[in-house]
């Protein structure tokens, strides 16, 4: 069960008036995600600058939520909190009072609702967007008009790798720092990495009661739901979350060696060649461990 605060000065608290039970101030909140292992094979779609930077740093920069166009990202619009208070006020019983006919009813339902949406937004305050840092890749296998522009500009690449062998690089290597200091501590008890396909159906939280049972709020990783509208992306993500109090100054990244993902490079038909011809000799010798596709003269 949850704690049970006081909701007002004198330390009386609000439940020892309630005589019924499953109502929606005896929810209980579970958590449920379960890593899921990747495809075969994944792409992922990127300026050329940012492929070069990989080549020449043989590191992945994966950025924190917040530094995507879209706001919602590893966000629920509004408040996550609000949204299961509202679901279970709607869904479930409200809580009976023992109390004589002199105390107004509704006034201590309206004290219960505070209560109850007090409690949530305590629960749920770290839930934020600082709190993720995400690296997006897709399963499919088109590389479609619509993914050049959305996510390589149209003068970008396409890095196709072997989905078991990044993963394993990424668990192998992934790091969290905090300022610009540099060591070989990958700060891995302030997070927890976990990776997965993203969910297009269903909700971040739903609501489970059986007859004369408290209500169950399972609550599922916001960074792994996005709205249906993106379903064709076919998102896989690898998302690292901060566990420290304080989440700012940090930067989050792994080794990357494509080469060793088996991976194929196809570059977007306006793609300059001159970014290729840019490489330095070390970066033409990393060019040289994996296939580029450069587009048709």
């Amino acid at each position: 069960m949850i704690d049970e605060p006081d909701d007002n000065n004198d330390g009386t608290d609000i439940r020892e008036f309630i005589d019924t039970s499953g109502h929606w101030l005896d929810y209980q909140i579970e958590h449920e995600f379960s890593n899921s292992e990747p495809p075969d094979r994944l792409i992922r779609f990127m300026p050329l600058e940012q492929y070069l930077s990989i080549l020449t740093t043989g590191q992945l920069y994966i950025p924190r939520a917040t530094e995507y166009d879209d706001p919602y990202d590893c966000a629920f619009p509004g408040s996550i909190s609000d949204a299961i208070r509202k679901a279970l006020v709607e869904s479930c019983s409200e809580p009976e009072f023992s109390l004589s006919g002199e105390f107004d009813h509704w006034q201590l339902v309206r004290d219960a609702e505070d209560l109850l949406a007090g409690e949530l937004d305590e629960r749920f305050s770290d839930e934020t967007p600082d709190r993720w840092f995400v690296s997006c890749w897709h399963a499919g296998e088109a590389l479609t008009d619509l993914m050049w522009r959305s996510y390589g500009g149209h003068k970008g690449v396409c890095i196709s790798c072997d989905g078991p062998a990044l993963l394993r690089q990424l668990q192998d290597t992934v790091w969290a720092r905090r300022g610009f200091l540099r060591s070989e501590d990958r700060g891995l008890e302030n997070f927890e990495f976990l990776y997965g396909y993203v969910d297009y159906e269903r909700q971040p939280f739903e609501i489970e009661q059986e007859e004369d049972a408290d209500p169950i709020v399972t609550v599922r990783p916001q960074a792994f739901h996005k709205h249906a509208f993106f379903r064709l992306d076919q998102e896989f993500r690898f998302a690292i979350k901060l566990t420290t109090d304080d989440t700012a100054y940090y930067s989050v990244g792994a080794q990357l060696d494509l080469a060793a993902c088996n991976a194929s490079v196809s570059t977007s038909p306006l793609c300059p060649r001159l970014g290729f011809q840019k490489c330095g000799s070390r970066d033409a010798q990393v060019l040289s461990g994996h296939r580029v596709h450069a587009p048709a003269s």
